[in-house]
């Protein structure tokens, strides 16, 4: 069981050629290799992690934004979550070619009709416009899904079934995950039990047909769990708080999770399983929201993503030398599983930009409270140029049961490590 980070200077090609590209990032990996454990646990823990480091983010003014019900505090931010392995299974099931041409086109259909734009959160705020806004979002999507079907080129088969999946739920999913979890579901079940009960395909297909939802059904339950093991460890999304009682202080929770479907890392090492991004929004975002474009395209133009995450399973077991390292003997072959991999890496060059630009929105206040003699820049220096690790911090609590380490408390004994580490303690 290893926990790490680190904080160094990471190496990209330039597409110009040349000197590769250096960019500063912060890194947590969590690796366990007790096939026992609950991998939903080490996900929800990194994603605990990224919520700590956000509050960092937090600007020296108390600005709250009022959109009733849903009350957001800055940092304004959502997390992109999806399931890699999910996203295949779909497209599986729709009998999408497996050419990286036709499927690329497939997930950014996904991403442009399904995932839910943090504009909803505007529409949630009175019953009776969103119900006069419904008719015209619904032709628009309908507009927007035509044409991007007939742009992508699919076998005719592929097109109706693609077309037939996306229109079964609401576009786009709800702002709750676990509702838009369910519309993928009954999407997935109605295409499904189509092809069961069709006398047009053969058995071959409806095997496949099979295989491909016992598939689907295996991935929403996983990404079930991490959800209520996100709950369980206190991170509660805006959406779904009522009021700021219930605002941690050392936390910064994502105003809503958006279930996008077709979210890929271009390097491909987070890549199987769960994978999330954290897209960061200025103050005065839901400002230009109200007369901009409503799409996920357009918040993810003009956010940030600051930084990203998940399980990279596959890397490791792609890079595992022949015959296993498991064992002593070079020469004995050794069926050791792979372990659990979780990580998420930070931007910190973009962070330090995001501190610097809310320092310099509010410009007038920082000059008011600047000591005499005291230039501007330095003021700035001074709110925003912390250390992020100020003091050397040692783990002074571990939570047992017991029974010791069992397996069967490490939901509890996970929840009670983040009420300490909520608290400033360092506990493990």
């Amino acid at each position: 069981n290893v926990k790490r980070f680190d904080i160094d200077n990471v190496y990209y090609s330039s597409d110009a050629g040349g000197h590769p590209k250096a960019i500063l990032e912060a890194s947590f990996d969590i690796i366990q290799d007790d096939s026992t454990a609950k991998p939903e646990l080490l996900e929800a823990e990194s994603i605990l992690s990224l919520c700590r480091i956000m509050s960092l983010l937090k600007p020296k003014h108390d600005k709250v934004i009022e959109l009733p019900p849903i009350i957001l505090k800055p940092p304004i931010w959502f997390l992109r979550l999806t399931h890699t392995r999910l996203s295949d299974s779909i497209l599986d099931l729709l009998f999408v070619p497996k050419s990286e041409t036709a499927r690329l086109s497939c997930l950014n259909i996904l991403t442009s009709c399904t995932a839910c734009p943090p504009s909803e959160l505007l529409n949630r705020r009175s019953k009776m416009k969103q119900n006069r806004k419904k008719k015209d979002a619904r032709a628009n999507d309908l507009l927007l899904l035509d044409r991007l079907i007939d742009s992508a080129n699919l076998p005719k088969k592929s097109s109706h079934r693609l077309r037939q999946f996306l229109l079964h739920g609401s576009l786009p999913y709800p702002v709750d995950a676990n509702k838009a979890l369910d519309t993928i579901y009954d999407s997935a079940r109605k295409i499904h039990s189509t092809d069961i009960n069709s006398s047009k395909f053969p058995e071959n297909i409806k095997l496949l047909s099979k295989r491909c939802f016992d598939a689907i059904s295996r991935c929403i339950n996983q990404v079930r769990l991490l959800l209520k093991s996100i709950d369980s460890m206190g991170v509660v999304t805006s959406a779904s708080r009522r009021n700021m009682a219930q605002h941690i202080q050392n936390f910064s929770s994502p105003s809503y999770i958006c279930i996008d479907l077709g979210l890929r890392q271009k390097r491909r090492h987070y890549d199987g399983q769960l994978f999330y991004q954290c897209i960061f929004l200025r103050n005065n975002f839901f400002d230009d929201a109200i007369n901009g474009p409503d799409s996920i395209t357009n918040a993810l133009s003009n956010g940030v993503r600051l930084a990203e995450g998940g399980r990279y399973d596959n890397l490791v077991r792609a890079f595992r030398p022949p015959g296993n390292f498991g064992s002593i003997n070079m020469r004995t072959y050794t069926r050791a599983p792979i372990p659990f991999c979780v990580g998420v890496r930070f931007m910190v060059g973009k962070m330090i930009d995001c501190l610097y630009y809310d320092a310099f929105q509010h410009d007038e206040v920082q000059l008011g409270k600047k000591r005499p003699g005291q230039s501007f820049l330095d003021c700035i220096r001074q709110n925003v140029g912390l250390p992020f690790l100020d003091r050397a911090t040692y783990v002074n609590c571990i939570i047992t049961s017991e029974n010791g380490f069992d397996l069967s408390t490490f939901s509890e004994r996970a929840a009670v490590a983040s009420l300490l580490w909520s608290a400033g303690i360092p506990a493990e």
